[in-house]
């Protein structure tokens, strides 16, 4: 039933025995995840107002903004490798901490784009799309922001921006993009002055996600979905590309596309070691997990050997390729709830959250999104 169907409001009337307390629902939808490599700090934003979570532990323990803290929802996260620095987009705001997370103060209101954000610490240079269509460019972690045309074309949007160190390239997936609704074509720009300035590829299609090969920066691939146009791949810096020769087991993923080292690309939860001749489905790999992947977000932690991936409840991580997943989300308190149900003996506890649904035996239970229903 809804929430406030039947129900008397404690705090307007007295009731014998009423005490007002948090549930506590652990957990989150995670939308992007970012590891300050050096000291282990994990940073992650969620779907929900206040969804900066933090972790100075490598995962163990989570912190959420400092208390009176009023932000809305969070949405993309870049830490500065080797500082306790971060920044992250919050609403249509350029937020900053220089502490790990314990406070995070307003940077520049920047009316920044939702979709992607790009930190270089090769070039210490910020590139933060716009909802005009313009990238904000910053030398100065986000304190002024120089504006850089790309495409030139009324109402286009930013979708995506990779960096390729190997040649110093970055690229940008530009088109007409409008409440999660692709209204045209994407087309590939690419800048070799650090952003400077913008030329277009010639290379289009509906495309929702762009991946640059770091070590390679001649392989590149753009992820489509839907069936409208078939994942395209090029190997010589799009002088030729390819259609994608199997489609993923997961077609519908509108994940990150990451290159790694040993030669794997990923794309959400899966991954191709031959540019998408075959695919493997982690999920189906791993021997242990204690929800499931999503995989819509990822990051690769080569410094402590850690992945890390957006799960059933929050955020997981594997310490052995990919074999066995963990959970991580003590201290995360993401959870937005849409509604509740109480059975008639009052033991039991329903609550449908964003991301799954949570089962308490009763109200002095610590709840996670995502418990086994049974």
């Amino acid at each position: 039933m809804p929430l406030t169907a039947g129900a008397n409001d404690v705090y307007d009337e007295l009731q014998g025995g009423s005490q007002r307390r948090s549930l506590d629902l652990y957990g989150g939808d995670v939308e992007d995840l970012e590891v300050e490599e050096t000291n282990n700090y994990v940073y992650a934003t969620l779907h929900s107002p206040n969804g900066l979570v933090v972790s100075d532990d490598g995962g163990v323990t989570w912190s959420m903004p400092s208390a009176g803290s009023d932000l809305g929802d969070a949405h993309q996260v870049e830490a500065v490798q080797g500082t306790s620095t971060a920044l992250a987009t919050v609403g249509t705001d350029l937020y900053r901490t220089k502490d790990v997370g314990v406070n995070w103060s307003l940077v520049n209101a920047c009316d920044c784009d939702q979709w992607t954000m790009l930190y270089s610490d090769d070039d210490s240079l910020l590139l933060v799309p716009l909802r005009n269509g313009k990238i904000g460019l910053s030398t100065d972690l986000g304190n002024t922001l120089t504006q850089v045309t790309v495409s030139g074309v009324t109402d286009d949007r930013i979708i995506d921006i990779k960096y390729s160190a190997s040649d110093d390239v970055y690229y940008a997936l530009v088109g007409q993009w409008t409440d999660g609704v692709v209204l045209g074509t994407f087309e590939l720009y690419k800048s070799t002055d650090d952003g400077a300035t913008w030329a277009t590829t010639s290379k289009s299609g509906f495309y929702t996600e762009l991946g640059v090969d770091p070590d390679d920066g001649d392989t590149i691939v753009l992820l489509a979905r839907g069936g409208v146009t078939n994942t395209a791949v090029t190997e010589d810096g799009g002088a030729t590309w390819a259609e994608m020769a199997t489609a993923m087991p997961s077609e519908d993923v509108l994940g990150d596309i990451t290159f790694r080292s040993d030669g794997k690309m990923w794309v959400g939860p899966q991954y191709t070691e031959d540019l998408g001749d075959t695919w493997v489905e982690v999920g189906d790999a791993a021997t242990s997990m204690d929800s499931f992947l999503k995989g819509n977000t990822h990051y690769f932690d080569d410094t402590n050997s850690r992945w890390w991936m957006e799960c059933g409840r929050s955020m997981c991580y594997s310490d052995d390729d990919g074999v066995t997943w963990t959970d991580s989300y003590d201290g995360v308190l993401g959870v937005t709830v849409y509604d509740m149900s109480i059975t008639d003996d009052k033991r039991t506890i329903w609550i449908a959250g964003q991301g799954g649904f949570i089962k308490g035996p009763n109200f002095k239970t610590r709840l996670a999104l995502g418990l086994p229903i049974n």
